[in-house]
């Protein structure tokens, strides 16, 4: 470490000779050069890439906001829709609920029940709703044979 200090001692000794030979004119044309230097060796080298990568980051954050406003206003198809006969049919529960028939007509299914607990169609019905958000739109049901069943349509659409 002393040898480090001794080098830099020397330098400086060096350095303020030389500027010690120099007329004041030449002292403050070497000091303006100097500042200069030193103010483009910052701008260079820290404000220059600072502001590149604020600018990048912008521009990042408006690629976002065009991609989110994109997905919040383009139309939604069908394979995006969560009505779909599967989720109808896998939704059904553990009360022993059988659908008859499941069509879909366009954009809506068509569910036919027989002879079912009025309960577990109820719970159903319910069920779809909270964890899918599917409601029922057309429900027409009439006493089954069995006290407490149900049998009619059912159609759901979004």
């Amino acid at each position: 470490m002393p040898l480090l200090g001794n080098a830099i001692a020397s330098a400086y000794a060096i350095a303020s000779n030389w500027l010690r030979l120099r007329s004041a004119r030449e002292r403050w044309l070497i000091l303006l050069t100097c500042s200069t230097v030193l103010i483009w060796m910052l701008w260079a080298g820290v404000f220059s890439p600072l502001g590149a990568w604020r600018d990048g980051m912008e521009r990042e954050a408006a690629q976002w906001e065009r991609r989110l406003q994109w997905i919040e206003t383009k139309p939604r198809t069908q394979t995006q829709s969560r009505l779909r006969p599967g989720v109808l049919t896998a939704s059904i529960g553990n009360c022993g609920l059988k659908l008859l028939r499941v069509n879909q007509e366009g954009t809506a299914i068509l569910v036919t029940l027989q002879d079912q607990s009025f309960a577990c169609v109820l719970e159903w019905l319910f069920t779809i709703e909270r964890e899918h958000g599917i409601a029922v739109e057309q429900l027409r049901l009439q006493a089954g044979s069995r006290p407490g069943s149900v049998s009619g349509t059912l159609r759901f659409s979004e």
